[in-house]
């Protein structure tokens, strides 16, 4: 089963699909249609859904996934205070772009 993405199959109906994979940011998750990348104007990111602003025809493959950059996102510099919340945005950038590469 994979952790980073998911398959629906559109119905011409169905505009909100569900996903249980989190993600450190809206941005990282994507969505194709047929294998043909979707731009984000097109949907919109919630917690765990994401909601197409027109249902997919019948029969469109429908693939939501986490796709997370693997160049740092948090640039630790000499003499900065480090938080918690930094740490742990480093920990799950890595946590995700190794599920990814497994899936």
């Amino acid at each position: 089963m994979a952790n980073s993405y998911i398959n629906y199959t559109g119905d011409d109906t169905t505009t909100e699909f569900n996903f249980s994979f989190t993600y450190i940011t809206a941005s990282y998750i994507k969505v194709y249609l047929d294998l043909v990348e979707q731009s984000d104007s097109t949907y919109t990111v919630g917690a765990s859904s994401l909601t197409f602003n027109t249902a997919p025809a019948t029969g469109v493959v429908i693939l939501i996934k986490r796709e997370t950059p693997t160049a740092p996102i948090i640039d630790f510099i000499d003499g900065a205070v480090i938080t918690e919340t930094d740490l742990d945005t480093v920990v799950t950038q890595a946590l995700h772009v190794a599920v990814e590469t497994e899936d």
